[in-house]
């Protein structure tokens, strides 16, 4: 078995802005990661760390099947869901985080953050999104 080994930078430790966070999709795993990604960055703060910034995409529209299972209620229906989740998220936490209507592209060069994280049921863009930041 091949052992891996991840290493942290030490900029995460104590970092001079918010570390940036790609969030690839915001449907059914990815809008509750959404809503994860603002405690996290709510406890952050309280410790005098300056947190974190997301920015998401997603190009789909929030389905009536989305609502119930998602963060979506009747009333989004028809809207972008980034731009709904990324919304309820700011409201909720006084953020100022940013939700694109687009699809990440699988060669990663329109993502910028420090941490990328794919909530996406798309296997083959997961590994083509893996493989071209392959060092």
């Amino acid at each position: 078995m091949k052992t891996r080994i991840h290493f942290t930078p030490n900029y995460f430790y104590n970092p001079t802005h918010p570390i940036t966070i790609a969030l690839i999709g915001v449907g059914g795993t990815g809008s509750l990661m959404l809503a994860r990604l603002a405690r996290i960055d709510y406890a952050l703060r309280q410790t005098g760390h300056p947190g974190v910034h997301v920015i998401a995409y997603d190009s789909d529209r929030v389905e009536a099947n989305n609502v119930g299972r998602q963060l979506y209620t009747l009333s989004d229906v028809g809207e972008y869901k980034v731009f709904q989740a990324v919304n309820k998220v700011n409201m909720a936490f006084g953020l100022q985080w940013q939700g694109i209507p687009m699809d990440a592209l699988a060669t990663g060069k329109d993502i910028r953050a420090n941490i990328i994280i794919t909530c996406v049921d798309n296997a083959n863009f997961r590994l083509r999104l893996a493989k071209s930041f392959h060092y």
